[in-house]
């Protein structure tokens, strides 16, 4: 991966972009970070994708269906999900 330097610099890049998006209430896909993380730092995908895997091993992000959260997003985005499940079952049962 390079330096220790050049390392945590990419490491530093990536939380900050998620952190950011999080913040804002959204996720963020990971194909697209990928290809935006190539272009800025001048890395491979396999790099990225190496710093991604690591930031989800230590608890520090979520990863869902393609997308990227914090964990305290995530579950937020779970009880969205949750309540909706819920609500779709109540409307079937009034319509029965």
């Amino acid at each position: 991966m390079g330096t220790q330097k050049s390392t945590l610099h990419k490491q530093q890049w990536i939380s900050s972009r998620i952190e950011a998006a999080c913040d804002n209430g959204t996720s963020v896909d990971q194909e697209k970070l990928l290809a935006e993380f190539c272009i800025a730092n001048a890395s491979t995908r396999k790099t990225g994708l190496e710093i991604i895997e690591n930031l989800e091993l230590t608890g520090k992000i979520v990863r869902k269906d393609g997308d990227i959260f914090t964990p305290e997003l995530f579950n937020d985005y779970l009880a969205k999900v949750k309540d909706q499940a819920l609500q779709k079952e109540l409307n079937s049962e009034e319509e029965q």
